[in-house]
């Protein structure tokens, strides 16, 4: 899906999945500057055109089960600051020589 959203030309500065335990519902977040740019209606009928596009053999994720929000959103935020963290720290391992 984020694979075709690229292609599509529509960005996308971060997307992770948010599990709702006491729902046990997964939703899609996707974090867009089209969010902020054209609004979010305008950012779900980019994606669901994209989706319909998307070759049958693929499995599709339902509009239902995605949220938008602005690129600049404290949860966006938040989700880059833990990846440049995360990248950081794997920058920083030592692995054992291989002899």
């Amino acid at each position: 899906m984020l694979q075709s959203l690229d292609a599509a030309g529509f960005p996308v500065r971060a997307a992770f999945w948010y599990y709702l335990r006491e729902s046990e519902v997964g939703r899609l977040i996707i974090a867009s500057p089209v969010v902020s740019q054209l609004g979010p209606t305008e950012a779900y009928r980019q994606i669901h055109n994209i989706v319909d596009q998307m070759p049958s053999g693929i499995a599709k994720i339902r509009l239902n089960d995605i949220t938008v929000v602005e690129d600049d959103s404290h949860l966006a935020s938040l989700l880059r600051f833990r990846r440049k963290a995360q990248a950081k720290s794997r920058r920083h391992q030592t692995f054992p020589k291989r002899h």
